[in-house]
């Protein structure tokens, strides 16, 4: 029942994200704040909306968890944030907004999912655990920069010199003589 519930819970996501104007909406304060505000997006509205749903599938989510291990506590939920902000960045959101998809954090869960299962079949220990997942957060974070150019000093460096650069051009060229 848990997985036809997220399922459930990502296609009603996916349409809300991709196929309202809220969803745009969101996007739009996600990108930029203050252009939405003056592109006339109420902007405080919305995100009174997005922690109210924030809010429910949250308390949606702690309803699942309570009834997968049949008992409660108070800080049943303490170390799942990195999971969470990991399937997110690795499913491809930018961490500066305005970018990603609710499949692609489907995706990204799936990924870690399938990790820490096998983390933790093979006995590795939860404090390593952590350790991992957030060695997969910095990389996906990086490579998540590399592809925004938000690094630009570290993309100089990964950056290959241009083919019309004199050092790299055979001595036999037309140019070179």
């Amino acid at each position: 029942m848990p997985v036809i519930i997220s399922l459930a819970t990502a296609l009603f996501g996916a349409w809300l994200f991709n196929r309202t104007r809220f969803g745009l909406y969101v996007k739009a304060i996600g990108g930029n704040r203050e252009a939405a505000r003056l592109a006339g997006v109420p902007v405080n509205r919305i995100e009174v909306m997005v922690y109210v749903l924030m809010g429910l599938f949250t308390a949606l989510g702690g309803l699942i968890m309570m009834t997968r291990i049949d008992s409660t506590q108070a800080t049943i939920g303490t170390a799942m944030e990195i999971h969470v902000i990991s399937a997110v960045i690795i499913g491809g959101t930018s961490l500066f907004g305005g970018r990603g998809t609710v499949y692609g954090t489907v995706m990204g869960a799936l990924l870690l999912s399938m990790m820490n299962n096998a983390l933790i079949l093979a006995g590795v220990d939860f404090f390593w655990q952590l350790v991992v997942m957030g060695c997969i957060v910095l990389i996906a974070v990086a490579i998540s920069n590399l592809r925004e150019q938000r690094i630009p000093m570290l993309a100089h460096f990964l950056r290959r010199a241009p083919m019309g650069h004199a050092a790299f051009k055979p001595a036999d060229t037309p140019d070179n003589k």
